[in-house]
């Protein structure tokens, strides 16, 4: 039963067993029909695109955030999976330009600017600046330097 699969699964994710996870939520997908409910097919690939976000699978994440995309998901809503999308995009971009540098590097090898991008770039990528947040800084209702201006 779907239901069962799809708790098992959760369960691994949990565990961090993320393989197991996302076989399981795979399994879950492949035998969905065109009755399957949206939002459990969101709920689904939300699940399966954490997954492969824990495991820096950038791209598989994108894609499942987007096939949500395509069932309903309306990502606006969501900052955490706003953010996910984003920082995928962010770090399949910087693969390409590194990949783009290294092409012009072997077609150039005279250069040493080449290597000393890439290895910069792939610092940068290595550094993972955007860490997974669980909690986001709370909103504040005005600025600070309005508090500031009142004072005087």
């Amino acid at each position: 039963m779907a239901t069962d699969e799809y708790t098992t699964a959760c369960l691994e994710k949990e565990a961090r067993e993320y393989e197991k996870a996302i076989a399981l939520f795979t399994k879950i997908l492949s035998e969905q029909n065109n009755t399957t409910n949206k939002n459990y097919l969101i709920m689904v690939y939300k699940r399966r695109a954490e997954c492969y976000y824990k495991l820096a699978k950038f791209q598989n994440v994108i894609d499942d955030i987007n096939k949500a995309k395509q069932e309903g998901f309306d990502i606006s809503k969501d900052p955490d999976f706003f953010y996910i999308l984003n920082h995928c995009t962010i770090q399949c971009t910087l693969q390409q330009v590194i990949n783009n540098f290294e092409d012009q590097a072997r077609l150039d090898p005279r250069r040493g600017d080449y290597y000393r991008v890439i290895r910069s770039l792939d610092a940068l990528k290595l550094s993972n600046i955007f860490t997974y947040r669980e909690e986001h800084p709370p909103e504040r209702d005005r600025s600070q330097s309005r508090d500031r201006h009142k004072k005087r």
